[in-house]
């Protein structure tokens, strides 16, 4: 049922990159607002892929006995603080483009600076969004978060069809907050009280754990940093095509590997508070392995599908066969890199359910440290779509591996009782 759901969702994502890119074309104004969105689109994804990680296994561990009060006092000050980050960065929204995207010219750092500055006020929603979806997955109750975020992306592309000849590029920002509005009254918990004491809300434990986690998941999602930032010094519309791309073959091994992700987390975590260990390590096995398959399947048949299904929709509007056959050529540089993200998560979740965010932080933060410097040599030598493959190659596949390495370590040690 998850997947059926996530993966409408991610079809009607996909629906509405083919619909933004129709309506204003592989052009400057994309270009820039896709440099723009790149750094929010990373921070909501990393709180949406990591607070839950952080906060399931936080209740099971504190038995607390009016868990939604706690988690309402939870969402409120994550919220605050979520703001007040959101203020900070916006204050230096111009440096930061800077940063990302130096080599351009004055207006498109000026452009991106402009909507970055707007699509940062989306961080304390994601932030409140997620600590309530949290709260119904400790619940078991699975379906209901996902099927609000289904919604949140419908309302987002009706209203992208809507505005965009009223509002132009900034129909995509109001799209963009909405989708993450929408979610707040359908998820809200119904607490009997509320503390507004920050100790007892337990904010300060939750942040120490999940720290370690979103430097981890940001290292992880720095991804999208490396394909925006090399695709940049490309020909105008390369931003799109790579975006496009990325996304498509993201999509279709995330549809087929979320119901994994969300299902597998919760139950290792009771099965490692049972101290079933044959169990753990037999369920660990059959998720990844599940995932390997999975991926590669979905993989190779992306691989022969979506030229065609590209050629039929894509065609039309802004958007001209000779875009769309650009496009198509650089699928083979998403091939492998697609099958890292089809499993990354998965070697990450028993560490997460063990509680080692720490030495989940250090080991990507060494895979982005890796990539970068390998993503800047091919670029010198090969040209930078070829950067942005072996970038992604190296964060992904060393993040896996580390982790492997680590799992094994702790799967000893749970056998020796420690």
């Amino acid at each position: 049922m998850i997947s059926i759901i996530v993966g409408i969702s991610t079809l009607i994502q996909t629906v509405s990159q083919i619909v933004v890119t129709r309506i204003f074309g592989a052009k400057f104004e994309l270009d820039v607002f896709l440099a723009a969105v790149v750094l929010p689109t990373i921070i909501v994804s990393t709180i949406y892929s990591t607070l839950s990680d952080v906060i399931i296994p936080l209740l099971k561990h504190e038995k607390r006995e009016d868990v939604p009060s706690y988690i309402l006092s939870a969402a409120l000050y994550l919220g605050l603080i979520g703001l007040g980050v959101a203020i900070i960065l916006s204050m230096f929204s111009k440096e930061i483009a800077v940063l990302l995207y130096g080599t351009q010219k004055g207006a498109f750092i000026v452009q991106t600076a402009f909507y970055l500055k707007y699509l940062l006020y989306s961080i304390p929603f994601a932030l409140v969004n997620v600590v309530f979806g949290s709260y119904l997955y400790s619940q078991k109750k699975f379906i209901l978060f996902p099927f609000v975020q289904l919604l949140g992306t419908m309302l987002g592309l009706g209203l992208t069809i809507w505005l965009a000849p009223i509002m132009g590029i900034m129909s995509l920002i109001v799209a963009f907050f909405a989708s993450l509005l929408i979610q707040l009254p359908l998820i809200f918990p119904n607490p009997r009280s509320l503390s507004l004491s920050f100790k007892k809300a337990g904010v300060g434990i939750l942040l120490l754990s999940w720290i370690p986690l979103i430097i981890s998941a940001f290292a992880v999602r720095s991804d999208n940093l490396i394909m925006r930032s090399f695709s940049s010094h490309l020909p105008e519309g390369y931003i799109v095509y790579v975006n496009l791309v990325s996304k498509l073959f993201a999509a279709a091994v995330g549809i087929m590997t979320i119901g994994i992700q969300i299902i597998f987390l919760p139950h290792l975590v009771d099965l490692i508070h049972s101290n079933e260990i044959k169990r753990i390590k037999s369920q660990v096995a059959k998720a990844k392995l599940a995932a390997w398959a999975v991926s590669t399947g979905v993989i190779l048949g992306t691989f022969i599908v979506a030229p065609f299904l590209m050629r039929l929709v894509l065609v039309g509007g802004k958007f001209t066969a000779y875009d769309v056959e650009k496009l198509i050529s650089i699928f083979p540089y998403f091939i492998v890199p697609a099958l890292g993200w089809g499993v990354s998560q998965i070697y990450f979740q028993p560490l997460i359910a063990l509680r080692k965010q720490h030495q989940l932080a250090v080991l990507n933060v060494g895979a982005v440290i890796l990539a970068w410097p390998t993503a800047t040599l091919v670029s010198k030598a090969y040209g930078d779509l070829y950067a942005i493959t072996a970038g992604l190659i190296v964060l992904l596949f060393t993040g896996i591996i580390g982790a492997e390495i680590l799992w094994t370590r702790e799967r000893k040690l749970l056998q020796q009782g420690q």
